[in-house]
Parts: C-alpha cells; structure tokens; sequence
C-alpha cells in the first residue's frame, strides 16, 4: 500500500481536483499554478499562484444531482504541519476586472487521511485527505486584498447576471458607491436596473457596517426603494423585515475552520482595500 502522499506531486493533483470541482462558476482555474514541497510529514510548502490567469465567470445553471459520498471510513491518520502555504494573484483578471489577493499562513497543523474509498466514487483523488488538525498552537499568517473602487460596480453586474440570466432575469447599470464611514465603518449605496419578463425596474439600497478588529460585522442602517410604484409597494411590505437587520451582528469567523480573523482593516479610497492577520 503507498504512502499518502508519497510525493508533491500527489498533493498537486488533490488540490487541483478540489479546484476542478469545486463548483465557484469560474472558467480557466486550469491556469491557476500549483507547487508544493514534502519534508518527511510536514508539507515544506504549498502554492497557488493565480497571478495573470484570466477567470470568466459562467452562468449558473440549476443544480444537478450530484453522486452521493461514501461514508468516511478513515484507513489512516497521520499528523504534520503545513510549514508555508500561500494563495496569491497578482493580480487575477475576473472577467476582465484585476483583483490583488495575498495570503500566506506558517505552521498550520494538519493530518494526512486517507479513506477506504474515495468519497466520491467519480473521483479517484477524494480517497486522500488534508484536515486541520485543531489543538495546536502556533499557527500565524496575514491576508490581503484589493481591488480597484470603480471596478466594484461592474464586478457586482457580472456576479449577478451570471447567476440570473438562466432565470430570464437581465440586470444592468449597477452602481455601487462605498465611502469610509469613520475609522472602523463603510457607507454603502447601490443601485441597479432589472428587466424581468414584462416587469422593468430600478432598485437602490443603502447601508452603513461596522467591522471590528475581531471580524464582526454590525449593520448600523439599512434601507431599499425604487422609483416603480409595483416595487416601491412591495418593498414597503418587506421594510419591516429589512428593518429588523439594524443591529444585528454577524461573525465572519463563523465560517472558517480553524483559521481566525484578527486585525481587521478596511480601507476604502481609490482602491478598496481589506487587511487581517490570520492566527
């Protein structure tokens, strides 16, 4: 029986089949680079490089039913450290528009598993694992990202019309304006036209966040509205609903998995920009 991995190259081939499937709506990650090194236990370091690759976003499509895993009957565990791992694009061209991430973590502890089976039966390379390992200290990193302002509108437009445009949905001259709201906050207005079957509209929205250092976001203020009278009453329905959200908090952290937000930094002028450290 080999050894998981038995070499860098298997880790490549793990990752690039995660990226392959991973279901993001992008076309061309095959361009997206990937090294990585072995050292006994510990990966010495792992890569991905989407610096100057070109991504296009695709419509999204209904969900189809997808093969169903394998219960996870774990053959073995084996512990080690991710010594270096970095994510960097600099820039990545997303539908034409360039975005700047740069992110690296040291000693992350992870464990090699390996499964009976492949978790999904379609896919060879599911049968080999790289989990985090929790309990461990030490694990320290930073993030970075940034994008130009006036490139978030457009950004925005494509993001929604690749989802709806199945749906028969147009969306058009989207607008979004985001503004430095004190030292820890972000005043939002956006607007857009949207054409559905007969039915044409615009809509706006605004809001004002607040990000702590600890990556909590609270919405200090929110509203929405439309110049069509049909949308403007509907949206008067839900105005109860929407004010409701004033106050309420969300924990970007929630999310990850044993990686935490700390530091959190936005900056908002010609360029908008967000810095954490990772720990």
């Amino acid at each position: 029986m080999t050894r998981w991995p038995e070499e860098a190259d298997a880790v490549v081939r793990r990752i690039r089949d995660e990226l392959d499937s991973s279901g993001l709506g992008l076309d061309g990650l095959d361009a997206v680079r990937i090294s990585a090194a072995l050292r006994g236990d510990d990966l010495e370091h792992l890569t991905i490089d989407a610096s100057g690759t070109a991504l296009r976003l695709r419509a999204q499509t209904a969900p189809t039913a997808s093969a169903p895993e394998v219960p996870a009957d774990i053959r073995s565990r084996r512990p080690g450290f991710a010594r270096r791992v970095r994510v960097l694009a600099a820039p990545v061209l997303i539908d034409g528009l360039p975005l700047t991430v740069d992110a690296e973590m040291l000693d992350v502890p992870i464990e090699w598993v390996e499964y009976a089976e492949p978790l999904v039966p379609a896919r060879p390379e599911t049968a080999f694992g790289v989990e985090y390992r929790e309990g461990v200290a030490g694990m320290r990193g930073v993030f970075s990202a940034a994008m130009r302002a006036a490139d978030l509108g457009p950004l925005v437009e494509r993001l929604v019309r690749a989802a709806l445009e199945t749906e028969g949905v147009v969306v058009r001259a989207v607008r979004v304006d985001l503004h430095q709201d004190g030292t820890d906050g972000i005043r939002l207005s956006a607007g857009a036209h949207v054409r559905w079957k007969l039915l044409s509209a615009s809509a706006r929205a605004r809001a004002r966040l607040r990000i702590s250092p600890d990556a909590v976001v609270t919405v200090r203020d929110l509203g929405v509205g439309s110049r069509n009278p049909l949308v403007a009453l509907a949206l008067l329905a839900a105005r109860k609903a929407v004010r409701e959200q004033v106050g309420k908090t969300y924990d970007l952290n929630e999310e990850l998995t044993g990686i935490r937000l700390h530091d959190v930094r936005l900056r908002i002028g010609d360029d908008v920009r967000i810095e954490a450290r990772l720990g």
